[in-house]
C-alpha cells in the first residue's frame, strides 16, 4: 500500500511540472517577446551601423499542425554613422511560419509582409511603407516555457530612400 501511494504522489507531482506545457500545445494561440541586434545590409550598411530592436508577438495556429499565421510589432534602432542621429522603425508584420516538430527542438520558417514607419535624420520623410521579410528560426524548451532564436532579413519597399532600408534582426526570445 505504501508503494502504491508513493507512486501515485509522484505520478502526480510530475504531472504538475508538465501541465503548462501541455496546455500550451492545445491553446491555438500564443505570446512571445523577443529582442536582439539588428544588422544592417545594402546600402544601408553605409550610412548605419549595428542597432537593436524588439519585438512583441502573438500567434494563432491548429495545433498538431505545422503551419501557423503569427502578428508581430517591432522597433528598432540603428545608428547613423555621422553624428549622434539614429534610424528608427516601428511596424507591424503579418508572418506565415512552417515548423519541423522533432524531438526537442523545433526549426521553423517565415515569410511575411507589414508596414513599417522610419524616422531618418537625413530626411524629414516620415511615412508609412509597406515592407517583405523572410527568415528561420529554431524553438526549444525553455524553463516550462518555449524559448526561440531566429533571424529574418527585413526589406522595405518603395523608390528612393525606403529601398535602403534592408536590414537583419536576430531575435532571442520567449513564447508563452
Amino acid at each position: 500500500m505504501r508503494k502504491f501511494m508513493f507512486v501515485a504522489l509522484a505520478a502526480a507531482l510530475g504531472t504538475i511540472g508538465f501541465a503548462g506545457q501541455a496546455e500550451a500545445q492545445l491553446r491555438p494561440w500564443e505570446i512571445s517577446i523577443a529582442g536582439g541586434p539588428t544588422f544592417t545590409t545594402g546600402d544601408f550598411s553605409e550610412v548605419a551601423g549595428t542597432g537593436y530592436h524588439v519585438q512583441g508577438s502573438i500567434g494563432f495556429g491548429v495545433p498538431m499542425l505545422p503551419f501557423s499565421l503569427r502578428a508581430d510589432a517591432l522597433w528598432q534602432e540603428v545608428p547613423a554613422e555621422v553624428g549622434d542621429e539614429y534610424y528608427r522603425q516601428i511596424g507591424g508584420l503579418v508572418n506565415a511560419t512552417f515548423g519541423i516538430p522533432l524531438v526537442l527542438i523545433e526549426p521553423y520558417g517565415l515569410l511575411g509582409a507589414g508596414y513599417l514607419n522610419t524616422d531618418s535624420p537625413i530626411s524629414d520623410d516620415d511615412e508609412w511603407r509597406p515592407g517583405i521579410n523572410a527568415g528561420l528560426g529554431v524553438e526549444f524548451p525553455f524553463m516550462g516555457l518555449a524559448g526561440f532564436a531566429e533571424a529574418r532579413y527585413l526589406n522595405l519597399l518603395g523608390s528612393n530612400e525606403a529601398k535602403m532600408f534592408q536590414s537583419i534582426p536576430v531575435s532571442v526570445g520567449i513564447r508563452f
